[in-house]
């Protein structure tokens, strides 16, 4: 009888390191799973792709030095015309976790292929990205170079910020109204801004999803160039009072210490010369 409950109980036992062995893996694989990815779209000129600090260049691939090494050249099997992509960011401040860098051919109806062109080991004293390689001509206003961060625990979230290479072509120069266009695709959330600051009266976007869209997208979008019409096509109508001074708009996004509030000041023709910052609580 002694040995039998002496049995039950070394079942019971290990059905209990069992369970919590499972429970663990569990919870780990949907904290895995889980994670959260945040991403971001660069605009050429942008305030993010000054913090991110890479340089990035499109040339044509005849056009290179002809003394230049290739040993970093990554080939992409493709037909002539090509053009000569150079990538460098240091791993530092916003890219301190970048871990890989993938090349994204995309069309109409999502991605078409994904390649990882670096993948830096997460041990690595390397303080620096450096990769260049050949893409067709005909590819390259679909090619986005991602650039992935992550700490070492994956169960941290995932950031990603996107890089459209066709910004990058020599005398690359849309029309105000191409501009916008692209804008409006990559960031679709700024029509949430333009609609609440259109309402009469106008409402200055205390509402917090307001102030969240204009707390991620304003440092992703380069706005220098656009005419006063163009700026209020995006963001609507600007700040009636306090009046900002002589050629210049202001536009305040939320209320409190978290505002948003950015002057944009024009040049002589009209256009977009300038941003400016102000602290909260200034209106």
């Amino acid at each position: 009888m002694l040995q039998i409950c002496h049995q039950q109980m070394a079942r019971d036992t290990l059905m209990m390191r069992r369970a919590v062995v499972v429970g663990f893996l569990l919870v780990f694989g949907l904290a895995v799973r889980g994670s959260s990815v945040y991403r971001y779209e660069v605009d050429r000129g942008s305030d993010l792709e000054k913090e991110l600090g890479y340089k990035l260049s499109v040339q044509d691939e005849h056009g290179e030095k002809q003394s230049e090494s290739l040993d970093k050249v990554i080939p992409i099997e493709s037909a002539t015309p090509k053009y000569a992509v150079k990538f460098q960011a240091p791993v530092a401040d916003k890219l301190k976790d970048l871990f890989e860098l993938d090349l994204t051919l995309n069309d109409a109806n999502g991605i078409l292929i994904q390649v990882p062109l670096a993948i830096r080991p997460r041990l690595t004293k390397e303080n620096a990205v450096d990769v260049q390689f050949l893409i067709k001509k005909d590819w390259i206003n679909q090619a986005v170079l991602d650039l992935r961060c992550a700490p070492w625990m994956r169960v941290h979230p995932e950031t990603v910020y996107s890089i459209r290479l066709g910004d990058y072509l020599p005398g690359y120069a849309p029309t105000e109204a191409q501009r916008i266009a692209e804008l409006r695709k990559r960031h679709p959330s700024i029509g949430l801004l333009a609609w609440h600051r259109a309402k009469n009266p106008p409402d200055y976007s205390n509402n917090l999803s307001a102030l969240t869209v204009a707390q991620k997208v304003f440092p992703e979008i380069n706005f220098i160039g656009l005419s006063r019409a163009g700026l209020e096509m995006l963001l609507g109508p600007p700040d009636a009072k306090p009046l900002s001074p002589q050629n210049s708009v202001t536009y305040t996004f939320g209320n409190g210490e978290q505002a948003v509030i950015c002057r944009f000041h024009f040049d002589s023709k009209g256009n977009v010369e300038s941003i400016e910052k102000l602290p909260s609580g200034s209106r």
